[in-house]
């Protein structure tokens, strides 16, 4: 880790890790934390992983032209609504092969719970579009 001797430097690292800690002290704290990120993930819920991926990247790519003149709803409703199915494999309890959810393990074992946040953007933009009450 560089050091961290300039007054800019310390104070970034009193707002990201707190007061009176030294960078040594703070890349440790960093590094012990213990997430369920490592925990195995099953094949199935990989793979559905590996669909949501497919989705969202195909969703965006359809909301960026789409962006001018705003035709996000019109052009994009399948890619919403097949990343929407998607999530919603994911996100409801229900059992894959073997009995096994993958939910709390896609969606809540890494401290980001970044495929919930990834998608609560995307559903941000098509309720801002107001796409919901075009359809």
């Amino acid at each position: 880790m560089p050091s961290c001797t300039s007054s800019w430097c310390l104070v970034a690292l009193t707002l990201v890790v707190g007061p009176c800690v030294s960078a040594a002290a703070a890349e440790d704290t960093r590094t012990s934390r213990s997430f369920p990120e490592d925990l195995e993930i099953s094949e199935y819920c990989l793979s559905l992983l590996r669909v949501f991926q497919d989705r969202y990247t195909a969703y965006v790519e359809c909301l960026v032209p789409s962006a001018r003149p705003v035709t996000v709803c019109m052009n994009c409703v399948g890619g919403y609504v097949r990343l929407s199915q998607i999530y919603t494999n994911i996100s409801d309890d229900q059992m894959g092969p073997g009995n096994l959810s993958c939910r709390d393990t896609l969606l809540r074992s890494d401290r980001l719970m970044l495929i919930f946040m990834l998608y609560g953007n995307l559903r941000a933009i098509w309720t801002k579009a107001a796409c919901d009450s075009k359809s």
